[in-house]
């Protein structure tokens, strides 16, 4: 994939560098008359195709982008009503070094 990237200094796009990764998501459900719930995970890791401004020194993560992710939720109906709380994590976000 080539990111486009807006440059809003003269109203152009500009294709900017290659982004290639691998990863795997997975999510499980289960749904009954009054109640039910949901989880799903996702991870993702770089190429050493991609181009080093999108990832960190060892070319594994992208920079800013967690390399895990996991989501879930319950859901529970009464009368008219429906509670749903859910949660979300977010692993370890990457930045470059000097």
């Amino acid at each position: 994939v080539n990111p486009v990237v807006y440059i809003g200094l003269n109203n152009s796009y500009q294709n900017y560098g290659r982004i290639q990764s691998y990863g795997i998501e997975g999510e499980m459900t289960a749904n009954f008359k009054t109640w039910g719930g949901f989880a799903n995970v996702s991870w993702i890791r770089a190429t050493d195709l991609t181009s080093r401004d999108f990832v960190t020194e060892h070319q594994e993560d992208f920079i800013g982008m967690p390399s895990i992710k996991v989501n879930g939720g319950l859901y529970y109906k009464f009368w008219k009503f429906e509670i749903a709380p859910s949660f979300t994590y977010i692993g370890d976000r990457h930045f470059q070094t000097a």
